[in-house]
């Protein structure tokens, strides 16, 4: 995929994405994912060339299990390598971190798992 549209303003920027608007139609934006990889609450970045055609690939994906499966998303389709159209929604400031190994915060919550168990 190699299209790269027309943005509008920036509405929002975090440490891995930046949401754009959409010119022509103002329930649209355009979500586009950063080779940025953050560690300890973002104090820590880094660039990873490629990153973010993998999580763009990989969060199309999920998305479009979702909606096939009739669970309502933002998600409307992926635009290039690193760019999906979405519907503008209130966003739920809710971070999810999976890890396959036992660290961190967990270990805390879980005392009888051992550091470094994998899942």
């Amino acid at each position: 995929m190699i299209n790269q549209p027309a943005f509008g303003p920036l509405l929002a920027e975090g440490k891995t994405k930046q949401i754009y608007a959409y010119p022509g139609d103002d329930t649209l934006a355009y979500m586009i994912n950063k080779d940025q990889i953050t560690a300890g609450d973002g104090m820590r970045r880094n660039q990873l060339v490629g990153k973010s055609r993998w999580s763009t690939i990989t969060t199309a994906n999920v998305f479009r299990l979702l909606n096939e499966e009739q669970i309502a998303t933002h998600f409307v389709e992926q635009i290039n390598d690193v760019t999906l159209l979405v519907r503008r929604c209130a966003m739920l400031p809710i971070e999810q971190v999976m890890r396959r190994i036992a660290t961190g915060s967990y270990l805390k919550r879980h005392p009888e798992v051992s550091e470094g168990t994998r899942f």
